[in-house]
Parts: structure tokens; sequence; C-alpha cells
């Protein structure tokens, strides 16, 4: 996969994240840079980089249960918390996180729709 599409909402406003080259973060080395881009038509309501470290993390931890499983060995609770912390502090990981600009809704109610509708910009 070379993109991911996923949507936020949180407190009830929708935003999106476009995750390019997400295989770097589940662990594949393919020389791509993964970015991801955050769109929100209401911009400053979702901070961009708490969505976009929240998913990382969540690849992060699907990718590395997904290793677990294939190899048969069973998941240390103390062992998963210490290495995604190691993961997420590591200076020299590849991720960059982008408020990708887009315009602005001009109502407070149709955050999911103006979000979608905009992504041709």
């Amino acid at each position: 996969k070379r993109l991911i599409l996923a949507p936020v909402v949180i407190s009830y406003h929708w935003s999106l994240l476009a995750i390019l080259n997400p295989s770097n973060i589940k662990g594949k080395n393919t020389g791509a840079r993964p970015i991801v881009l955050h769109l929100d038509s209401l911009p400053g309501i979702h901070n961009t980089a708490d969505v976009c470290a929240a998913m990382e993390s969540k690849m992060w931890l699907q990718n590395y249960h997904q290793q677990h499983t294939r190899k048969g060995t069973k998941l240390q609770r103390t062992e998963v918390p210490n290495q995604l912390n190691a993961y997420l502090n590591d200076t020299n990981r590849p991720s960059l996180y982008l408020s990708y600009k887009i315009s602005v809704q001009p109502n407070g109610y149709d955050c999911a729709i103006y979000t979608l509708a905009c992504l041709d910009e």
C-alpha cells in the first residue's frame, strides 16, 4: 500500500489523515519516508501532532502484534509499552507529520463532508 486514508473523529469533529508510504511505520524498510498529512476543515480543533502520533502508534502496535502472532510467541504485557516508547522516542524514526491546508468550512456542522470534498485540493 502506498496510501492509507483514515478518518479522525474526536468530540463530534471529523478530520482526515492521509498516510503516504505507510510501510516503514509497520517495520518494512522500503526506503520511502512515511508522511502523515492531517486535513482539517476547522484548523486548531484537532492537534496535528497528537492525532498523527496516535495513528502511528496504532499502526506500530498492529504490526507488532501480527509479528508475534505469526511467530507463535506470547506477548509480554511489560514488553509492549517499553518497545513502543522506544520507537516513539527514537529521533531517527522516519515519520513526518504535516498539517495540510484545505479550505476552511463556512459553518460548524459540515466537517466530515467538507473534509472529503476538499480531497481534490
